[in-house]
C-alpha cells in the first residue's frame, strides 16, 4: 500500500508543485492544507504516514507548534520544508524531533533531494508489527508462549476490525469469556473488549502482546487514552458522551479521565463530534 502524505503549506502554487511531483512517484497526497487547525482536522480524517511541514503557516500557530503535536501526541514523522534558514528557527525546530530540516531553495526547489529525505524517513519509521494492521488487531485467545507451534497461532487468534473494539486495558479483571486466566495478566500483555452483537466472534475478550504506551502509537485517531489502565474507542458506535466532569461513557461503561490525558481527549472529541 502506497504511503499517504500530508503537505501543510500556505503557498498554493508550491503545494501544487509538490503534489504533482509526489503523485508521479506513486504517493497518496491529501488536499491543500494551509494552517495548524486544518492539519489537525485532516489528520483525524485520515492519518498520514508522514507530514511535509512549512514553518510559516496561515493563522497564529506555526509549523513548529504543529511539529510539537505531531511528535508528542500523534507520533507521526514529519519533515520541515521551509524558507527559514536562520539559526534561531533551526535550533527552535530541533525541540520538536523532526526527521529533517529541508530549506526551500529559490528559484528552484530540489525535488529529488526532498524525495530522498522523505523516502528515508518513511523507511526509518515503518512499523513492522504483525498484530496491528491498517484495518484491525490480531486478538489472541492464549498467551503466545503457551502456543506450541506457529500454525497454532492462527488457530488461536482472531482478526478484529478497529470499529468492533470497545477498549484496551492492562487492568486486572475478575471474570472473562476468554479461554485463559486473566486474573494474573502476564507481563507485556493487555486485553481488549469486543462488541459482539451478531456473535461473529467466539469470545468477548482477547489478549494482545503490547503495552498501552506502544499500542497508542499504532492505533487510529478514534482511540484515546483516558487513564493509566484504559484506551477507549471514540467511534460513534461506542462513545455515548461525557458523564459529569471527569468521566466519559463508552458502550455501557463509565471511564475516569485523569488530568494527564484530559487535553488530548478533549481535542479528539471536539474534532470528531462538532455538536458536543
Amino acid at each position: 500500500m502506497k504511503a499517504h502524505i500530508l503537505i501543510v503549506e500556505d503557498e498554493a502554487i508550491l503545494y501544487g508543485r509538490l503534489r504533482h511531483f509526489l503523485l508521479k512517484e506513486n504517493y497518496s497526497i491529501d488536499k491543500f492544507c494551509e494552517s495548524f487547525e486544518d492539519a489537525i482536522k485532516f489528520i483525524h480524517k485520515k492519518k498520514p504516514d508522514i507530514v511535509l511541514l512549512d514553518i510559516n503557516l496561515k493563522g497564529q500557530k506555526t509549523g513548529i507548534d504543529l511539529g510539537k503535536i505531531l511528535y508528542e501526541e500523534y507520533h507521526i514523522p514529519f519533515i520541515y520544508v521551509t524558507g527559514s534558514n536562520d539559526d534561531e528557527t533551526f535550533y527552535e525546530s530541533l525541540k520538536t524531533r523532526h526527521e529533517h530540516y529541508f530549506v526551500k531553495t529559490k528559484p528552484n526547489l530540489d525535488l529529488k533531494e526532498l524525495l530522498r529525505v522523505t523516502q528515508t524517513a518513511l523507511i526509518k519509521n515503518k512499523k513492522q508489527n504483525p498484530i496491528i494492521s491498517k484495518i484491525g488487531v490480531l486478538g489472541l485467545v492464549e498467551y503466545k508462549k503457551d502456543i506450541k507451534q506457529e500454525n497454532e497461532l492462527l488457530l488461536n487468534s482472531v482478526t478484529i476490525p478497529f470499529e468492533n473494539i470497545i477498549y484496551f486495558s492492562n487492568a486486572k479483571i475478575e471474570e472473562s469469556k476468554i479461554e485463559t486466566d486473566l486474573i494474573n495478566l502476564k507481563e507485556n500483555y493487555l486485553w481488549f473488549k469486543v462488541k459482539n452483537k451478531d456473535l461473529k466472534y467466539p469470545y468477548e475478550l482477547y489478549l494482545l502482546e503490547s503495552s498501552l504506551d506502544n499500542l497508542m502509537k499504532l492505533l487510529p485517531n478514534s482511540f484515546a487514552r483516558v487513564n493509566k489502565n484504559y484506551i477507549v474507542n471514540l467511534h460513534t458506535a461506542h462513545f455515548k458522551g461525557r458523564v459529569n466532569g471527569s468521566y466519559i461513557k463508552v458502550d455501557n461503561q463509565d471511564f475516569m479521565v485523569t488530568r494527564t490525558y484530559r487535553n488530548e481527549l478533549e481535542t479528539k472529541i471536539s474534532l470528531m463530534f462538532i455538536d458536543l
